[in-house]
């Protein structure tokens, strides 16, 4: 029974550019603006369905919205303010001030997967790669995009494979969002679950052994074990019913 892998940044290489095989902007399934205050600018969210033959059932690419001066995202934002829904928010801003140019800054790919809870057979979303730029990686919009998966799918798993930025996503932000169970996919049962505050009685992270010292501070040490073994029987899962 082991748990998914943390892997040393340098042995993880998702680039953004080009765009993957398999994938076509002709195969947009939803293209949807939203504001992100921490940010104080416009993202748009671009879901891509997977040509036949792809390891993958899709992909979301994030874009930053630019603007033809600082003026213009000042406006932006003033009219954002306004509204709660992130959604809500960007369109209002957008019926005054027109994009001038959308940046790529972040993919993410994922997968079907089948998990059986209480003997149905349920098919969720796994994610199987992501990428953002690293001006970009603190003000939210991963957490925002997971948020957008959960509730759209109804299921999401975590990658088999993980940076530790990876992992602290999972523990600081999407264990906010809903309960987060442990799931074995050898035996197709949960076996318990996880929280930002009890004990894990179960670890469900694997560290490996050469992991940096000086990148420990990022991690839930009690939900990880030190190994070199890199079979992957144990995922986390969070059902959009048990959202908070």
């Amino acid at each position: 029974m082991t748990p998914p892998h943390i892997l040393l940044e340098e042995n993880y290489n998702k680039p953004l550019i080009p765009l993957p095989v398999y994938f076509s902007y002709e195969n947009i399934l939803e293209s949807k603006y939203f504001y992100n205050q921490r940010e104080g600018g416009i993202f748009c969210l671009k879901e891509l369905q997977a040509s036949e033959g792809s390891e993958y059932s899709g992909c979301i690419e994030l874009f930053y919205c630019e603007f033809n001066n600082e003026y213009a995202l000042d406006g932006v934002c003033a009219v954002a303010d306004e509204y709660l829904d992130e959604y809500d928010a960007a369109n209002k801003a957008l019926e005054a001030y027109e994009v001038e140019k959308e940046i790529l800054i972040a993919r993410y790919a994922f997968k079907d997967i089948e998990i059986i809870n209480d003997s149905i057979k349920i098919t969720g979303k796994q994610i199987k790669g992501a990428s953002i730029l690293a001006n970009y990686q603190r003000n939210g919009v991963s957490s925002f995009i997971y948020k957008y998966l959960l509730k759209k799918y109804g299921v999401l798993v975590c990658d088999n494979y993980q940076t530790y930025k990876g992992h602290m996503l999972w523990v600081l932000s999407i264990v906010k969002l809903s309960v987060i169970r442990i799931y074995d996919l050898t035996k197709k049962e949960f076996i318990g679950t996880f929280d930002k505050v009890s004990p894990c009685l179960i670890k469900p992270w694997s560290v490996p052994y050469n992991f940096p010292s000086d990148k420990e501070k990022f991690l839930r040490l009690d939900a990880c074990v030190y190994t070199e073994l890199e079979f992957h029987s144990l995922v986390l899962v969070t059902f959009a019913e048990d959202m908070f």
